[in-house]
């Protein structure tokens, strides 16, 4: 399992991101906690790719596309103390 970040420096608005978008994928969008995460596919697996701020991150290392989804959400959870 892989998590990757980089700084874009115009964020929101930078032109691309430095993950190709895998147009055979049907358009996977994963919406959770008002952010789109962008499911692609690399060397048949899945890969998770969204944005932050300025900040273009991708999750990588799952076997399905449930997993990949699991693992999105649980970057959310708050933990308790």
């Amino acid at each position: 399992m892989m998590l990757f970040y980089s700084l874009t420096p115009n964020g929101e608005e930078a032109a691309a991101y430095i993950y190709e978008k895998d147009t055979d994928n049907g358009g996977l969008i994963y919406k959770t906690h008002g952010i789109s995460h962008y499911i692609t596919s690399n060397t048949g697996l899945p890969v998770a790719v969204w944005r932050i701020g300025q900040y273009e991150c991708a999750l990588e290392g799952t076997s399905t596309q449930e997993e990949i989804e699991r693992m999105i959400e649980s970057i959310y959870e708050e933990e308790l103390p």
